[in-house]
């Protein structure tokens, strides 16, 4: 479990949300292939709103590379509305939700159950990953609805 702001300042809480599906995908805007699957993400992400389904996506931006909290999430923004994504970013300032998540590399997305449990972890960029994500949350999503 987790809370985390987003970058509008709101808070969310991982087990809060349990009962719909979650999509955490770790990016930095300096990794290329980050910046590779984020309009992918972002497709998916809209399908999940447009479809009315328990499904709830969220970039989390970790190990930015700059010296202030403040800095790092001035990047973010400027990065955020320049590249016009919509989805929620959730900002993990000192990188401990990516050591909790004992992640290594970045892109890493990981699709967690209505249960709560983690389910898929992905490394890296697919070019099917959209798609992919959809597929999977619908999987889960099975007999919940």
């Amino acid at each position: 479990d987790f809370t985390l702001r987003t970058l509008d300042g709101e808070t969310v809480t991982l087990s809060q949300l349990k009962g719909s599906v979650v999509v955490l995908d770790f990016w930095a805007t300096w990794c290329g292939p980050c910046r590779m699957a984020l309009p992918s993400l972002q497709t998916f992400s809209n399908w999940a709103r447009d479809s009315g389904k328990p499904v709830k996506v969220f970039a989390l931006n970790t190990w930015e590379r700059a010296k202030t909290d403040e800095a790092k999430t001035a990047g973010v923004q400027k990065f955020w509305t320049d590249k016009k994504f919509t989805m929620p970013t959730l900002m993990d300032l000192d990188g401990s939700v990516a050591t909790r998540y004992q992640v290594s590399s970045i892109p890493r997305t990981f699709v967690i159950g209505p249960d709560g449990v983690v389910r898929q972890m992905h490394v890296g960029f697919t070019a099917t990953m959209a798609d992919d994500l959809q597929k999977e949350s619908l999987e889960l999503l099975k007999g919940k609805e």
